[in-house]
């Protein structure tokens, strides 16, 4: 019986019978109850609860009519507004609220629909023209206050009445949301993952515990109702756009059609466009666009960069818009630029975007903010979405423009501070950038620590002068950054004086005072002092702390371990509350060790008190055992080369090796690398294991048999680091994942390209890590054209990938390799035309670095000191005229103004000045050192002073077997090396040292130059 029914009835048995007051009290209850979906009264007694601004545009609330014929009325004392309450009954509440929505949503949109009709006057109508069309189906109302931030509404730091109101209008359509829009129409904008946070709908200002976590894609609703904004037009007009099918994901490799067809489609064409353009630009959307500023070819210039399926596309067409404008003289001091932020953030939400793309947006962002622009960026919650978008795309592609985010967030987030302490969401969001700034860079994370923990202390500063505290969110990101830093002088005596035995107690030396032993042991880590300043902060230690302070150098039960530097940013297990120690401490615990004895008796303890440990133990462990192998391998080139020497009176390239190895062994710290040392000699001052630690594979089978499937990380440090064999790897792959592993492997299967790419795709993307460990396995054991098949069918968007097969190609090209004896000729020709082939083809997909650049200045220096056809080319030039322009561009030397694409490493430097020596390019050679002088480039280390070496014996004329014998060619050599003098002693203090010339030529094989007048002088 419905609702109606029942109160009509009950109401003609009350006339026939009246009930008691008792009675009537309890029926009163009871029905309002029940009746709240449809009745607009209000009991007195019932209890309420408060609702958000938002939660009232989205149900749609009406004005209160008169009650006519209710069966209860409410006191005469009680004035009605509209309600900005609802009925609190838990039991109940999320079935009313769910009537509620479909009783106000459904119906009466869709009627509002069916009767929309055009509005017929020429400017947007304001308030003062709304008063005669505001019953008008199109438009809704609804009240906000004036004067507060949209930072101050989300965070509910106001109340209503406070402030004197505003008023926004809001309109239905039945577009979806823009990206949801660009989700289904490009291929770049990265797809729902369950179990994370998409700021895209959920407002970043809200607290953590009040966010509403989507396990699914929700369904968007068949109309919603949004408010006049330049985002909502433009996802309208894309939104029709894909109806007649004008920016459908795919299009952009379909092929035109003929002349007679597009005459055909001609008028239909036009009849479709003009649908397009009266639906969306309607007379109040053109007026409100010419309010903002913007006309109708505005929008279509966003929709066209929007929905760009390439990534190169979108600077190109970036860059073209920017010069349009600066043709047409509109682009002026003072003027704004073309694009809103929401198109910002829509570019920037984007899986991966390349540097020079990059280059272009941060200017524009940086005009977004001045005073001066109409489109101007006024509220928190972009700036923190433009921050956090940034960091990701900086971090993966340009590690060294990340102080411009700090910049960006000091200079304009909570820019109106105020005397008293900042609010709570103020406080959350400065430590949530603290925690995405701790995440390690995609190129050389170790390498940019420094610039990482630069970028922190900028945010701490900031938050000291707000007053802002620092949460555990906080602590633990700095505390990440100091764990991945070199241990100090201290710290590296510290772990020497260790003891060999476990736990590795402080071993007292020969001539130690008191000062010296208290010295010693008052020695705390810098991850160690940021754990204790967080405890007298208030904070007590969790899982996350106790892991940190294990790797910091103390264990959790105050013993000592090695301090081991690493990125600790594992994420939670979440495994609730369990007796003894989580999984993840015992991980750190077998990773801070310094031998494999010591980590193989970690691995046990673990065992023996947890049962099967978790696969970040195992992970561990088999990183360990790897490294083991590794250090064997080297212990054994190194007997074999002390045994060489010693028969052998005169000085070699073994004496030089020798030399450099013991320099490497005494400068090695345990913890700072992943390298392990050997074992004491004397039993007694080891660790004793009953059983002896296994080999990879006897590891391997060991975790199968104990249930243990092998994460992405540990199957790719299994088949690239382990020296194993194919079939092993593809059978890591197969424990791994099935489905990706007949992926992997369906090019190598296939008999044509044509088969490849009918084969069925995975359900799951491809995981790049996996991918290039596969890829470095087949390389190392001489298959690169394996590798190459893969590459070129997979083509993923991933640097180290296309380097793995890259490095394959340029080995083959190695005169000293043992794999030349077995080589044809024609491979070696192949070889060296794959190299430049795979690294256009990676261009079209990602930025090169710095490893791309040494590898082709390898695969140069190889192709002058082998012996090869001259037809061998690279795009019809000689590789040495190839690399010049390539190197030149990416480090800066072309835009010395400009920041540098790449900056320049002393591996690829040295790889580029071999190449331009063995060219006898000493023109290009001054060029690069004068630039690196005036750069100010630091040269210090062993790898810096190779480059400064290695640049003096080629201008001197260096080479293989011979030295350089024509006169003209010596000369130039010998004059640059005397303008360079000054400028190299100015800069790094001198070329080096003569014992270190002729080292460097000894282990290089080579012969040192002289210079030359008519005569050749060897």
């Amino acid at each position: 019986m419905s609702l109606s029914i029942f109160k009509s009835a009950l109401g003609r048995a009350l006339c026939r019978r009246p009930l008691s007051i008792h009675a009537l009290a309890c029926f009163n209850g009871t029905i309002l109850d029940a009746a709240i979906p449809h009745c607009r009264h209000k009991h007195a007694s019932v209890r309420t609860r408060p609702i958000s601004d938002a939660a009232i545009c989205q149900e749609g609330w009406d004005e209160p009519e008169e009650p006519s014929k209710a069966l209860w009325k409410p006191p005469k004392t009680i004035l009605w507004k509209p309600p900005r309450t609802v009925p609190w009954n838990p039991p109940q509440a999320a079935t009313r609220r769910w009537r509620l929505q479909m009783a106000r949503r459904s119906p009466r949109v869709s009627r509002r629909l069916r009767s929309r009709k055009p509005i017929g006057y020429a400017v947007f109508p304001w308030p003062s023209r709304l008063r005669r069309c505001r019953n008008h189906s199109t438009f809704f109302r609804r009240l906000l206050l004036d004067g507060t931030s949209r930072s101050q509404r989300a965070s509910g730091g106001t109340e209503q009445g406070d402030l004197p109101l505003d008023t926004r209008w809001f309109y239905d359509t039945p577009v979806p949301e823009l990206a949801t829009l660009l989700r289904d129409t490009c291929a770049g904008i990265k797809e729902f993952s369950p179990g994370k946070t998409d700021l895209s709908y959920i407002n970043p200002l809200t607290p953590v515990s009040q966010r509403k976590r989507r396990r699914k894609p929700v369904a968007a609703p068949l109309c919603r109702r949004t408010r006049f904004s330049l985002k909502e037009i433009t996802a309208s007009f894309i939104h029709y756009c894909n109806l007649i099918g004008g920016f459908q994901g795919g299009s952009s490799g379909s092929t035109l059609p003929s002349r007679g067809r597009r005459r055909e489609n001609r008028k239909e064409r036009r009849k479709k466009d003009l649908m397009v353009m009266w639906e969306v630009f309607r007379p109040w959307v053109r007026s409100y666009l010419q309010w903002r500023g913007c006309t109708s070819e505005d929008v279509m210039t966003w929709s066209w960069i929007l929905t760009t399926e390439d990534e190169n596309m979108v600077g190109l067409k970036l860059k073209a818009i920017i010069q349009k404008f600066r043709v047409d003289g509109s682009l002026k001091e003072g003027y704004p630029r073309p694009l809103p932020p929401f198109v910002i953030l829509a570019i920037l939400q984007r899986k991966h975007l390349r540097q020079s793309t990059l280059r272009i947006i941060s200017p524009i962002i940086e005009d977004l903010y001045s005073p001066h622009h109409s489109l101007r960026i006024r509220d928190d919650k972009t700036t923190i979405l433009l921050s956090i978008r940034l960091l990701r795309h900086f971090r993966e592609t340009w590690p060294t423009a990340l102080p411009r985010v700090v910049d960006l967030i000091n200079n304009n987030f909570y820019a109106t501070a105020r005397s008293e302490s900042p609010p709570a969401w103020v406080t959350h969001a400065f430590n949530r950038f603290l925690l995405l700034f701790s995440l390690p860079t995609s190129d050389a994370p170790y390498r940019n620590v420094p610039l990482l923990q630069k970028c922190q202390f900028a945010l701490v500063q900031r938050m000291a002068t707000l007053g802002a505290p620092i949460t555990r969110e906080g602590y633990r990101a700095i505390i990440t950054v100091q764990l991945a830093h070199h241990k100090t002088f201290d710290e590296a005596q510290r772990v020497r004086n260790m003891g060999r035995n476990w736990p590795p107690w402080l071993t007292e030396r020969d001539g130690w005072s008191a000062t010296h032993r208290k010295a010693h042991e008052e020695v705390v880590s810098r991850g160690g002092q940021v754990i204790r300043q967080m405890m007298e902060a208030g904070y007590s230690l969790m899982d996350w702390e106790k892991e940190a302070l294990v790797l910091a150098g103390k264990d959790t039960d105050s013993s000592p371990t090695i301090q081991t530097r690493s990125f600790w940013n594992k994420q939670k297990l979440g495994e609730g509350y369990v007796s003894g120690d989580s999984s993840r401490i015992w991980a750190a615990r077998v990773r801070a060790t310094r031998t494999l004895e010591e980590a193989w008796w970690n691995f046990q303890e673990c065992k023996a008190q947890r049962g099967v440990p978790h696969t970040d133990v195992w992970e561990e462990m088999f990183e360990k055992v790897i490294w083991e192998e590794k250090l064997k391998k080297k212990m054994n080139d190194e007997s074999v080369a002390r045994k060489a020497v010693s028969g052998n009176p005169y000085l070699s390239r073994s004496d030089f090796w020798l030399r450099n190895l013991d320099e490497q062994k005494n400068n090695t710290v345990p913890g700072d690398g992943k390298e392990l040392i050997p074992p004491p000699l004397n039993p007694r001052d080891g660790v004793f294991n009953a059983d002896p630690p296994p080999n990879v594979e006897d590891l391997f089978g060991m975790m199968i048999r104990d249930g243990v499937r092998p994460k992405a990380r540990l199957a790719a440090l299994i088949i690239a680091e382990a020296k194993k064999s194919i079939p092993f790897a593809v059978t890591v792959l197969k424990h791994w994942d099935l489905e990706q592993a007949h992926h992997f492997l369906s090019p190598l299967h296939s008999f044509s390209s044509k088969q490849a790419k009918l084969s069925p795709s995975p359900t799951k993307p491809i995981n790049n890590k996996v991918l290039t460990a596969f890829l470095s396995r087949l390389c190392n054991s001489r298959s690169p054209f394996k590798a190459l098949r893969i590459i070129h069918h997979h083509r993923p968007k991933y640097r180290p990938a296309w380097n793995a097969v890259i490095q394959g190609f340029v080995h083959f090209l190695n005169p000293r390799s043992r794999i030349q004896s077995i080589l044809q000729p024609h491979h070696r020709t192949e070889s060296l035309r794959a190299v430049w082939q795979l690294y256009k083809d990676m261009t079209r997909l990602v930025d090169i670095d710095n490893e791309t650049l040494r590898l082709l200045a390898v695969a140069t220096e190889r192709w002058m000191i082998t012996p090869l056809p001259e037809s061998v080319l690279w795009d019809g030039k000689p590789p040495p005229e190839k690399i010049i322009p390539v190197f030149f561009e990416n480090i800066g030397i072309n835009n010395n103004d400009e920041e540098p694409m790449l900056p320049p490493e002393p591996a690829a430097l040295h790889a580029f000045v071999r190449a331009l020596g063995f060219a006898r390019k000493y023109a290009e050679m001054e060029r690069l050192i004068r630039f690196l002088a005036g750069k100010e480039v630091k040269l210090e280390d062993t790898m810096g002073r190779r480059v400064l070496v290695a640049a003096k014996a080629f201008l001197e004329g260096a080479g293989y077997g011979v030295s350089e014998g024509d006169a003209e060619i010596s000369n130039m050599g010998w004059k640059v090396l005397e303008r360079l003098d000054p400028v190299v002693r100015e800069a790094w203090g001198g070329w080096g040292e003569e014992s270190d010339v002729e080292a460097y030529l000894i282990l290089a094989g080579m012969v040192r130059g002289r210079r030359v007048n008519d005569v050749v002088a060897l």
